[in-house]
C-alpha cells in the first residue's frame, strides 16, 4: 500500500456526440466506459486511493462521489464499476445511458445526450477534491476526457455554476478561452486546499483534431503559437485572448491573470481506437504511480533455489560480521562452523542461509576478509620458476 493515497477525480464528457463511431466505428461512449473500468480496476488494487466520477453534458452530475469502491461484477477480471445501457427511440435511434454499478450505492442513470460545457464539469470535479477534509499524504488528480469544444461557458470561470455557465459565443474561441481560465483557476485552487501536494491534470481529447481543440485540453506555448501561425480566424481569436491582445467579452473585462496557463500535466489529444484510449489511460496511471512507489510487503516462507552463498578466497584468519535486522555481531569461522551457519566442502567455504541463525530475518548483512596471496609475489627468478605449471598457477591465481 502507498504511503501516499490516491484522490482520482475522471471528468468525462457524455454529450450527444459521444454516441458517434470513433474511427474504428465504436461509439466513443463505450470505448470511454470499458477504458474507465481497466483504469479503476487498477486505481483501486490500492485500498489506500480514492476514485470519483463527474458526468458533464449541458450541466454535470456527480456519478460517483470521491471514495473506495468495489464493483458489483466483473468481466474478464476488469471490475465494471460504471456500465452503459441502450434502448431505442421512438423513431428507432439508439439512446445511451451510464449507470453506477459498485456496492452499496444506487445505479444512478445518466443519458448521454446534449452538448459540451465543460466548464461546469472542471467546476464540480474539483468541488469533489476541495471537500475532502483528510489531506494529509494524498494527491488530487483530475483526468479530463471530451469529443468536443464547449458550447457553453460564464465569464465568472472563477466561479462557475450550473445557472451562469449558460452563454453561447458565436466564436467557439471564447468558450475555448473561459475554460482553460476555469482550469487554471480550479487546479490552483485544489493545490491550495491540498498543501503539501501539487494538483495534478491530464486531458485527453478523444478523436479531436483541430488547433483549437488541441490548445483548448494543451494550452502549451507550442500550442498557442500554432494558433496564430494556422491563419485561421478561430484559433487566432484564441491567441489574441491568451495572449492579452484581446479582453473584453460581452461588454465585460475578462484578462487572463496567468502567466503560465498551461494547466495540463499530460495531453493526449487526436484520433484514437479503443485500444489506444486503454493504453492512454494505463500509461496515465503508470506515471502515477512511478513517482509513488509502493512500500514493501513484509513476506514469509520464500522459497530460495540459491541458499548457499561462497566465501571466496577467505581469510580464515579474521572475523565474519554478520548483521541481522541491524543487530550487528562478529564471529570467528570456527564458531560459525560448529553451528552449521558456515559449510565448508572441498577446501571452500559456504554460508548456509537455511540455518537457525537466519530464521524470520528480513535483512542480512554479511562483511568478510579475502586472504592476501603470496603466490602472486613470485618472479621468473624465483626457485619455483623451472615448474612447468607455474603459468598456470598463475593465472588461475588471477582468475
Amino acid at each position: 500500500q502507498r504511503e501516499v493515497g490516491l484522490d482520482v477525480v475522471f471528468v468525462l464528457d457524455i454529450s450527444g456526440s459521444m454516441r458517434k463511431d470513433s474511427i474504428e466505428g465504436i461509439p466513443k461512449v463505450i470505448s470511454m466506459v470499458n477504458a474507465v473500468n481497466k483504469a479503476m480496476t487498477e486505481i483501486m488494487k490500492d485500498r489506500n486511493n480514492k476514485v470519483g466520477i463527474v458526468l458533464f453534458t449541458t450541466d454535470a452530475t456527480v456519478l460517483l462521489p470521491l471514495n473506495v469502491y468495489t464493483a458489483r461484477t466483473t468481466s474478464n477480471g476488469i471490475g465494471q464499476y460504471i456500465q452503459y445501457t441502450t434502448h431505442e427511440d421512438a423513431d428507432g435511434h439508439d439512446l445511451y445511458f451510464i449507470n453506477a454499478n459498485v456496492t452499496g450505492m444506487a445505479q444512478n442513470t445518466t443519458e448521454v445526450t446534449g452538448d459540451e460545457s465543460m466548464q461546469i464539469g472542471l467546476a464540480k470535479g474539483a468541488d469533489m477534491l476541495l471537500q475532502q477534509e483528510d489531506t494529509e499524504n494524498r494527491q488530487p488528480i483530475t483526468i479530463l476526457l471530451s469529443d468536443g469544444v464547449p458550447w457553453y461557458s460564464t465569464t465568472e470561470y472563477d466561479n462557475v455554476t450550473s445557472d451562469n455557465c449558460t452563454e453561447i459565443y458565436q466564436d467557439f474561441a471564447i468558450n475555448n478561452y473561459l475554460t482553460i481560465l476555469t482550469a487554471n483557476y480550479y487546479k490552483n485552487k485544489v493545490t491550495e486546499h491540498y498543501k503539501d501536494a501539487e494538483a495534478l491534470m491530464y486531458t485527453i481529447g478523444f478523436d479531436l483534431t483541430s488547433i483549437t481543440a488541441q490548445t483548448l485540453l494543451n494550452p502549451s506555448e507550442e500550442n498557442v503559437n500554432a494558433c496564430i501561425e494556422s491563419g485561421q480566424a478561430e484559433a487566432t481569436t484564441l491567441y489574441n485572448y491568451l495572449t492579452g491582445i484581446e479582453y473584453i467579452i460581452n461588454g465585460k473585462e475578462v484578462r487572463n491573470p496567468y502567466t503560465e496557463y498551461n494547466y495540463a500535466d499530460g495531453a493526449y489529444i487526436g484520433e484514437m481506437t479503443a485500444e489506444e484510449l486503454d493504453e492512454i489511460f494505463a500509461g496515465i496511471i503508470e506515471e502515477i504511480n512511478k513517482v509513488y512507489e509502493t512500500t514493501t510487503v513484509e513476506t514469509s516462507n520464500i522459497n530460495m533455489d540459491v541458499y548457499r552463498i561462497e566465501f571466496e578466497n577467505l581469510d580464515t584468519n579474521e572475523n565474519i560480521t554478520i548483521v541481522l535486522d541491524n543487530q550487528s555481531q562478529e564471529y570467528t569461522l570456527q564458531e560459525l562452523l560448529a553451528s552449521s551457519t558456515v559449510i565448508q566442502e572441498n577446501g571452500r567455504y559456504y554460508m548456509d542461509l537455511k540455518s537457525a541463525m537466519f530464521t524470520n530475518v528480513y535483512v542480512i548483512d554479511i562483511t568478510y576478509y579475502e586472504a592476501e596471496s603470496t603466490v602472486g609475489t613470485l618472479t621468473s627468478n624465483s626457485l619455483l620458476s623451472p615448474i612447468p605449471l607455474l603459468g598456470e598457477i598463475r593465472e588461475y591465481i588471477g582468475k
